[in-house]
Parts: structure tokens; C-alpha cells; sequence
């Protein structure tokens, strides 16, 4: 079980990469907006893009640490993955129509931090 929670952060954690990649031009998505959908109006160069795909960012370096620190079986990683979960959710928000399912995956990762004390194997 631990495999999988590791698993499901550092994938959550990478996913982020590509809200990043969008916000700083570094590569284009399909379907994605690389300016905000929502609350925020802002132009693809206005330097707010940048500062918010920074966020996108800082979520990603922390659920990767959430996922280092449960493999080395520290109980940090728990408090790391709930402010991971807060970070992530601030460009899921302003990029709503792009990013919904990431809203769910956060739920998921909530629900293995809850859960993760009452299974065996995991740090808690």
C-alpha cells in the first residue's frame, strides 16, 4: 500500500508539470489554457502567468517530497501531502475549466493521508 501512495503522489506531483510547462511557454496542451479560466483575467505574457505557473510549481517539488519522505518512512510526509494538497488547489481553481479531475485527485490523496495510519506498512 505504501507503493501505491507513493505512487499516487509523485504521479499526482508530476502532473503539475504540465500547468507549468503551459504557464511558462514552454510547450503547448490540447485543450489546456495556458492563462487562467477563472477569477483572474490575464493575457499569456502578463508576468502574473508566470508568478501563478509557479504555483503549479511549488505543488509539484511538494508532493514529490511527500513521496520521498514516505519512502523513507518519515511521518513528515503527511503534513507535507495536506500542504501540497492546499498549494495544488490555487491553480486548480483559477484554471477550473482545465483542471477539475485534479480537484478529485486531490480528495484521493486527502482520503490515503487520513487512511494511511490504519493500514499497515505506511508511515504514520
Amino acid at each position: 500500500m505504501k507503493i501505491a501512495i507513493v505512487a499516487l503522489l509523485a504521479g499526482h506531483g508530476l502532473i503539475h508539470a504540465i500547468g507549468l510547462a503551459g504557464t511558462w511557454g514552454w510547450a503547448e496542451f490540447q485543450g489546456a489554457s495556458r492563462t487562467p479560466t477563472n477569477i483572474i483575467t490575464a493575457g499569456p505574457e502578463d508576468p502574473i502567468v508566470r508568478l501563478l505557473g509557479s504555483v503549479w510549481l511549488l505543488a509539484l517539488i511538494a508532493f514529490l517530497v511527500a513521496a520521498i519522505l514516505l519512502m523513507g518512512d518519515s511521518t513528515a510526509w503527511r503534513p507535507v501531502a495536506v500542504i501540497a494538497v492546499a498549494i495544488s488547489m490555487v491553480p486548480i481553481v483559477l484554471w477550473w475549466e482545465n483542471a477539475p479531475m485534479g480537484a478529485v485527485a486531490n480528495v484521493v490523496v486527502l482520503a490515503a493521508v487520513f487512511l494511511a495510519s490504519k493500514l499497515d506498512g505506511v508511515a504514520a
